[in-house]
């Protein structure tokens, strides 16, 4: 779930439908988005498939939106494929439930193959036609959906620098890690030399200092340290501390946004460098981090790739699964 707040000023549903692309980072298709408000004020969007029944997607979202800190009110928006009668009975169910929990619904919404319209007011569909996304936020969603939901090109001059650091390396260079880690936060990730891109690519590349960096950039360079101590004592079966490992699950205090972003970039970067044995962990790190900053669908598009190459590969059927039965970080209910 985003929960940065954005003013909506939409006179019409059909203005406020122009508006949730940019809410959600995408254009929504087979999906339905819940915008939690407060008063006049977005302050979120979670979106998710039209997999489940009727009953269930009702009670899960709502169920959601009820936890968000501030939220009066909510507009439901149903994507389909199909004709706008076959909304109809995930509208009554979000009607039912929202009455039921005392939560005001402000309009259950859709977008179908026959139109758009609301189902809390009368009227045949209108031409979808008619629903424009403002220009700036045209290129706002589409430039997140390039930048934050892919894996940029290779540079073939950096490819070969970079292998040559990997087969310089040895087990000391990788001591460094946390310490490298940080450090590269505060650079553009083309900018890291290629003894550094190494380093945090065979790191990241693995399971276990994979999950370090998560921990690291979500909270901060001391509990890096304790979760590198933590994950070399694991694998001589000392369990990791929950107070270190729980960040992985999304408990915990609200991380630093720009420090999760950052992060992201790196391993976006790095993914482009790396051969099929890395790749699925660094494609799971881009998932994990999406997730936590709450950006659900490219979660699940970096999932996908990364089980594209490596269909068992645990971390990325992991964040899948978050995805898929709506499960948010904590920190996502705590307003900032």
């Amino acid at each position: 779930m985003a929960t940065e707040p954005t003013i909506i000023r939409a006179a019409s549903a059909r203005d406020f439908l122009g508006f949730v692309p940019a809410l959600v980072g995408y254009v929504p298709q087979r999906s339905l988005v819940l915008v939690p408000m407060d008063g006049p004020r977005s302050i979120g969007a979670l979106r998710v498939d039209l997999d489940a029944d009727a009953a269930t997607l009702a009670h899960t979202t709502l169920g959601l939106i009820c936890r968000v800190p501030g939220a009066t009110g909510a507009v439901a928006v149903i994507y389909t494929d199909d004709a706008a009668a076959s909304t109809r009975p995930l509208a009554a169910q979000i009607a039912e439930i929202a009455d039921r929990d005392g939560l005001h619904l402000v309009d259950v919404l859709y977008v179908a193959s026959d139109g758009y319209g609301s189902h809390l007011t009368s009227g045949a569909p209108r031409p979808v036609t008619e629903i424009v996304t403002p220009d700036t936020l045209r290129e706002r969603v589409a430039a997140s959906v390039a930048t934050d939901a892919s894996i940029p090109e290779a540079d073939a001059d950096r490819a070969e620098e970079i292998a040559h650091a990997l087969d310089a390396m040895d087990d000391d260079d990788l001591a460094a890690f946390v310490a490298i880690a940080e450090d590269a936060l505060r650079y553009a990730p083309a900018d890291l030399d290629a003894r550094r891109a190494a380093i945090l690519l065979t790191g990241i590349g693995s399971p276990m200092f994979r999950d370090v960096a998560l921990i690291q950039w979500a909270t901060s360079v001391g509990n890096g340290d304790r979760a590198f101590a933590a994950q070399i004592v694991h694998h001589i079966g000392v369990p990791i501390p929950e107070e270190i490992a729980r960040t992985l699950w999304g408990d915990g205090p609200r991380p630093d946004a720009d420090r999760l972003t950052a992060g992201l970039a790196i391993v976006r970067h790095l993914a482009a460098y790396a051969d099929d044995e890395r790749r699925p962990n660094l494609l799971a790190a881009a998932a994990w981090l999406s997730w936590a900053l709450g950006r659900s669908t490219h979660a699940a598009i970096f999932a996908d790739l990364a089980l594209a190459v490596d269909a068992d590969h645990g971390m990325s059927q992991i964040v899948a699964t978050f995805v898929a039965s709506c499960h948010i970080p904590a920190w996502a209910f705590v307003r900032p």
